[in-house]
Parts: structure tokens; sequence; C-alpha cells
């Protein structure tokens, strides 16, 4: 087994920490623009939500207008 000086040990360590750092800096790099993606796949999906949500009103509304011009026009 091979032994390693203080020194030797403190300059691998020294060498992977700095390696580390870059990779940080990278991931930082590359993901600093997830927020602004969040906030528009938030907003996106809002509208679709509301979009739903106002085509289940206006189906129940012309199911109610359907019902009443068939009513009427049994009567005439």
């Amino acid at each position: 087994m091979k032994s390693f000086s203080i020194k030797d040990l403190l300059t691998k360590m020294t060498i992977q920490l700095q390696s580390l750092e870059n990779k940080i800096d990278v991931i930082d790099e590359r993901t600093k623009s997830y927020p602004k993606l969040y906030d528009n796949v938030d907003k996106l999906l809002m509208e679709v939500v509301e979009n739903r949500q106002e085509r289940t009103f206006i189906h129940s509304r012309l199911d109610n207008h359907e019902q009443r011009l068939g009513v009427l026009e049994k009567q005439f």
C-alpha cells in the first residue's frame, strides 16, 4: 500500500474541491433560468385551467338554452 504525505493529500483534496466548485458553477449557470420557466409554466397552466372552467360553464349554459328552446318548440 502506497503512503501519501499530508502535502500530497491536501493537494489532491484541493484539486477535487476546485473541480467540485467548477461543477457547481456550471449547474448554477444552467439552472439560473428555471424560476422564469416555472413562472411561465404556472401562467400557462392557469390559462388552461381557466379555459376548461369556462368551457364547462358555457356548456352548461348551452344545455340550458337547448332545453328551453325545446320546450318553446313543442309549444308552437
